[in-house]
């Protein structure tokens, strides 16, 4: 007898979703990723000087979504740089971001 396949392994699970879901309810990190997903991918500084906020509190609130797994660091020269990562909670996300807020 086969085994049911099963989409877990594709799924976030419902804990992920959560934080996820967590992380991305602070209003900053909602800026940020609208800028993200605008400029397809953004620089610590830049995020910094357009948010009228430190480099550090900037840093730290894209820590949290890079370990949350919406953001992916890249290095551009001296600069960390954030893009979005190619999920499909992500894609869903811009979708719903565009639309709603």
């Amino acid at each position: 007898m086969k085994k049911a396949i099963s989409n877990k392994a594709k799924q976030p699970s419902r804990a992920a979703l959560a934080r996820r879901l967590a992380v991305i309810a602070d209003p900053t990190r909602q800026k940020i990723i609208r800028l993200a997903f605008a400029a397809q991918g953004a620089c610590v500084s830049d995020l910094a000087q357009k948010l009228k906020m430190s480099v550090a509190t900037v840093s730290h609130h894209l820590n949290v979504l890079a370990k949350a797994g919406l953001l992916a660091p890249t290095r551009a020269g001296q600069k960390i740089c954030y893009i979005l990562a190619d999920t499909p909670f992500n894609r869903e996300l811009r979708a719903f971001m565009t639309k709603y807020l």
